[in-house]
This record gives C-alpha cells, structure tokens and sequence, in this order.
C-alpha cells in the first residue's frame, strides 16, 4: 500500500471513529494548592502592615491583609480621676488609671477574595486583638503599664494601701476617699481587648489589667514641680504611664470553596485489543497504526469550585498568630485633648503658709 493511499484511509477512519476518541481534559492546578493558601492566610494573616495614626494624637495598628482586605484597631487610650478630686499636700490619696470606651474601635470590613485556580472566599476578614503585656518589671501588679512621674521626693505612689513619707513614716489614705471606678477595654470588647488571666490553683481567674487604683502622696504642692505643665492654668506633676500591648491576627470567613479536580461524567472509548470474548468491537490506533480494538468506559474530570464549607473556629483551628508588639503613653484630658502624660495637681491647705 502506498503511502497517499494509507493517509486516505487513516482519514476516514479518523471520520468514523472520532465519536469515540478522547477529548482533552479542561487544565487546572493540583487540588492542594487551596490547602497551601489555607495555610499561609493562618501563618500569615497580616501580610504587612503596623502602627498608623488614627487622627486625633491617637494612634491604631493596621494590618493589610490579603487581597487587601485590611483590618484596623485603636491602640486604647488611657484616662484617670483622683480621690478626692482636689488631693492636698500631706494627705495621701488614689489615682486611678484606665481607659477611655468612647476611643476604642476595630473595623474588620468583610470582603469576597479569590486566589485564582486555587481558593475562594466568602466574608474574609482580617481580624485584630491587643492582648495587654505585663511588665516583668511590676511582677507583683496586673496592670499593664509602667509609670514615670516627677523627680525627687515632691511625689510618691504605691501599691500598697498605707503608703510611707520620705521619713518612712506609715500615711493612712482616708477611708472616705473611695477607689475611683475606671473602664477596663474588655469591657467595650472582650474578643479584641481581651481580659488578661492568671492561675489561681486550677481555676483561671480574669484581671483587668489596663486598669490601676495606686495611692499616692505629695510633700509639696504641684506649684514646686520641676518640670510644670500647664493644666487648668496652673503647674503639675507629670505622670507618664506607658503600657505595651501584644499585636495578634487572624483571618476569618463565612465559607469557602476551593479549586478541584471532581468526576463530572463518564464517556466510551476504543482500545487496542479484542474484548474478552476474542471479538474486536471497534478499530483504535497503536503506535501510529490501526488496530482491532474493544470499547471500555472511562470516567471523565474536570477542574471547578468544590462545595462551600463554613467557617469553624474550633475545628479550623484558627489560632490567634502574634505579629508585633505596640505601646503608648496616649491619655485623653478632660477637654478632650490627647496628651503624653497626666497632670497630677496638688494644692496646698495653708496657701497663706507657701508661696505660689
């Protein structure tokens, strides 16, 4: 047979029989490559980001995100209230420090994202938390925050409910001068200011610990301090509280779906050789040459988005990932204003007896 005649007869073979040749199969990536992504949203919920201004003099820490589906938190910012109000030289008092609710906001916009031939998502957020860190410094306090305040002997704080003059003399706080009642930011949110926890026994037992009650003591009024700030009109101690918050993240969704290889049907197709019971049924090609064939039946797949499986806390294990670390000395006045420090006054009950 010559060769133009063999091709005649390979083209209408080819005719006859293409019903039953295979088709290509619809290309797409390996069914794992969704699982890869799952895996570097949960190591890496951020993917960038840090502290910004949140306007104000108030500061906030953004992550970007993926897909640009950022996340913002306000860094909170501190306010304080003296027992009594107006403290007296000699007298020792309390100051309270906590945080101001009205200052704290997290915005965790919700948004579809799709990693192309690999996963998508439905509600992805990009979530935020500042867990307050305990300075090893204040082992034996639960408040989150260090204090800097005026230099010498003019001003003292402690702990400790009788506190001590310079001569270490004991100074009993009046017991009219209640504790001040201050805001914790748990409270605003539990899931993004989380309350601190420690071990008592076996049992875990929730501390406030963006909140203080110290008790303090003044030798002189604030007139005498020696860096003044002007307050109301007049000098004042400074107190500078500086607490450090643990920045954690995590990505979150309603449902997603990922990119699979799934059975979508079956098909007929030629084989070489004769069937079980020695009959060729069809004719199929074998190394460029026709041969007697028998038909089988194939399963078919194709690449497309696999069933919608919802967000599970527990069982996706999201586990809160830290990211970085932020602290702030932010305290709102009662004017609103936000400043680097508080200013403690401190009056004199014989003003005739001390110059202003």
């Amino acid at each position: 047979m010559n060769k133009s005649l063999r091709f005649s007869i390979l083209g209408i073979l080819l005719i006859i029989f293409g019903g039953y040749l295979p088709s290509a199969a619809h290309a797409g990536p390996s069914a794992q490559s969704g699982t890869v992504v799952l895996s570097q949203i949960k190591d890496n919920p951020c993917n960038g980001g840090g502290e910004v201004s949140a306007g104000g003099g108030r500061t906030a820490y953004l992550c970007l995100g993926w897909k640009g589906v950022q996340g913002i938190i306000d860094v909170p910012v501190k306010s304080w209230v003296t027992s009594p109000e107006y403290p007296l030289v000699g007298v020792p008092f309390k100051i309270g420090i906590g945080v101001v609710p009205n200052y704290l906001r997290t915005q965790f916009p919700p948004s579809n994202i799709t990693f192309s031939n690999e996963i998508r998502f439905f509600g992805y957020r990009t979530e935020i938390r500042l867990i307050p860190i305990k300075p090893a410094s204040w082992f034996n306090w639960s408040f989150n925050g260090t204090i800097d305040y005026e230099l010498g002997d003019s001003l003292s704080y402690t702990t400790i409910d009788n506190p001590v003059d310079k001569f270490g003399a004991n100074l009993i706080v009046p017991s009219f001068f209640t504790d001040p009642i201050m805001s914790s930011a748990s409270l605003f949110s539990h899931k993004y200011y989380p309350t601190k926890y420690i071990m008592v026994g076996d049992v875990r037992v929730p501390i406030p610990s963006d909140t203080v009650i110290i008790n303090a003591f003044s030798s002189s009024s604030s007139y005498q301090a020696k860096n003044p700030t002007t307050y109301k009109g007049e000098p004042a101690f400074r107190l500078e509280v500086t607490s450090e918050y643990l920045v954690q993240a995590r990505a979150s969704w309603d449902s997603y779906q990922e990119w699979e290889r799934v059975w979508v049907g079956e098909r007929t197709e030629c084989r070489p050789g004769l069937n079980n019971a020695g009959v060729m049924e069809c004719v199929a090609i074998d190394g460029g040459w026709w041969q007697p064939g028998h038909y089988v039946t194939v399963d078919i797949y194709d690449y497309q988005w696999g069933p919608s499986i919802p967000w599970n806390e527990d069982s996706d294990r999201l586990n809160w990932v830290d990211v970085d670390e932020i602290d702030t000395n932010k305290v709102a006045w009662p004017d609103g204003s936000i400043h680097d420090h508080i200013p403690i006054l401190i009056y004199q009950a014989q003003p005739l007896l001390q110059k202003p």
